[in-house]
């Protein structure tokens, strides 16, 4: 089977193309892709390439620019060195949207029989959010308002149920997306730009504002209405890192009403176990499969669009456009396993 990747070649324009075969080193495996979850945010970024200098997006995104990180598949060849993992078992990681992808065996997770390809797909996500909600230090009872209702948005509102909030409350423009978070443990939606959601968030927090904001937008403006939505001495994360901060202010009362503003990426995680800070890679993609299988968390039905990737370049194009209308966007890869899992009653 020939291999296909999908990328950007240069800024505004996404293709699929064929790929050189690639065979795993000593310590690699060779995994065939069946499902990979498109992040709608960052990869749209990543295609308009409307970037600073001198950030991590500028040393990350060089053209042409191979898309996507979070995917599932079979491994089809392991590295003579790699013990951990077989041929034929199924994995998830940091993969492109590629047929045939390499990757390190101890970069990859072995997926549970009872966890689909489409739930496997989200892990990176999962870890994202994950990340993001340590980082917040939440704690029982607490206010938090989301802000961007997109992948990670509709993560985080799962995570924060999780973590005992005693609200949560999404901002997003988009009904089908607050739709989306209503369903998957959100307690209030607020259908309005972040510029006009005080007033509305005064009133379902009887005046108390919110403890905690996460900006799960990326986009430089939020950020300094994020602050005016968080009670004195509250926390706004910023999980959606702006590609460009240039643009971006802290808000006018920062100061005054001793807000901590804190950010958080995606590497900012242990590759060993400690002590101090247990929660690596692996460690967070098992308990996302723990709280999946107990029915604790859902990400099938956040997905709302299935392609081909022969479509990509229409995909993206329409991502461009407008993604009011996407939740989870995956790509069904040719030669796919049936997404076939034990029923919930078997879970």
């Amino acid at each position: 089977m020939s291999v296909h990747e999908i990328i950007a070649p240069r800024p505004g324009e996404v293709i699929i193309r064929p790929a050189g075969a690639v065979a795993p080193a000593a310590d690699d495996v060779l995994v065939g892709l069946t499902t990979s979850l498109i992040s709608t945010g960052t990869e749209v970024r990543c295609v308009l390439g409307d970037i600073d200098a001198d950030t991590n997006w500028a040393e990350w995104v060089r053209y042409p620019f191979a898309l996507g990180y979070s995917a599932a598949g079979r491994i089809l060849a392991v590295g003579d060195a790699v013990r951990t993992l077989r041929v034929g078992q199924r994995v998830c990681g940091a993969l492109a949207h590629r047929s045939q992808a390499i990757a390190a065996a101890g970069a990859l997770t072995a997926i549970p029989d009872d966890i689909s390809d489409t739930e496997a797909a989200w892990v990176v996500l999962a870890r994202i959010a994950q990340v993001g909600v340590r980082r917040a230090a939440l704690q029982l009872g607490e206010r938090v308002v989301i802000i961007g209702a997109g992948i990670i948005g509709q993560l985080l509102t799962q995570f924060a149920a999780l973590q005992g909030a005693a609200q949560v409350i999404v901002i997003d423009v988009a009904p089908r997306r607050l739709a989306l978070a209503l369903a998957h443990g959100a307690t209030d939606a607020l259908e309005c730009d972040v510029a006009d959601a005080r007033p509305a968030l005064q009133r379902c927090t009887a005046g108390a504002l919110a403890d905690v904001v996460f900006d799960a937008t990326g986009e430089p403006a939020v950020l300094a209405r994020a602050t005016r939505l968080v009670r004195p001495l509250g926390r706004v994360v910023l999980i959606g890192d702006t590609t460009t901060p240039t643009r971006q202010t802290i808000g006018t009362r920062v100061v005054a009403d001793s807000v901590a503003i804190l950010g958080i990426h995606a590497t900012m995680v242990p590759a060993e176990a400690t002590p101090f800070n247990p929660w690596t890679p692996h460690a967070m993609d098992a308990l996302f499969f723990r709280y999946l299988q107990r029915g604790r968390m859902r990400v099938a039905d956040l997905v709302t669009h299935r392609y081909a990737p022969d479509l990509a370049p229409v995909v993206y194009g329409q991502l461009l456009e407008d993604r009011r209308e996407f939740g989870g966007v995956v790509f069904d890869w040719p030669g796919a396993a049936t997404d076939a899992v034990m029923p919930p009653a078997a879970r």
